[in-house]
């Protein structure tokens, strides 16, 4: 699996696209290393070393959003953002219309959700989601509950 992934706004990250199905994402990284079918949540998930990708049961079991977590890489323009310092902070100059949801940073022009990243620290450390349009309106107000 290519250590770097390049975010194209609710199209993907480059090689893996949103809508694919669990035998395409396969073909082109590799078996995941861990697969778990929640029938709570309606969803595959299956993890690559830091990168979880998610599957909905509504979508017909096609890949609808990714977390990348500590240790992965998501560049967008030219900057990595786990791994930049300030990168939250780039976005925000760039995106003024972001979303702050109780230190969830909601950038949906871009289907882009940066959690820990602001002063609240969350236990899971910092991740991000990158979402396909068809995950939109759930990822609005995301953690407000």
């Amino acid at each position: 699996m290519e250590s770097k992934f390049i975010l194209e706004p609710f199209k993907g990250v480059r090689l893996v696209n949103f809508g694919m199905s669990q035998p395409e994402v396969n073909y082109i990284l590799g078996k995941p290393d861990f697969q778990k079918n929640d029938d709570v949540m309606r969803e595959i998930l299956e993890k690559r070393a830091n990168i979880e990708f998610c599957y909905k049961h509504r979508d017909n079991n096609h890949l609808s959003d990714l977390t990348f977590f500590k240790g992965s890489s998501l560049i967008f323009k030219n900057i990595d953002l786990m791994n930049t310092s300030g990168a939250l902070e780039l976005l925000q100059k760039e995106f003024p219309d972001f979303e702050d949801i109780k230190g969830h940073f909601n950038f949906s022009r871009l289907g882009v959700l940066l959690c820990g990243f602001g002063r609240k620290k969350i236990p899971e450390g910092k991740y991000i989601i990158v979402y396909g349009k068809t995950r939109i309106s759930f990822f609005e107000g995301y953690g407000a509950y």
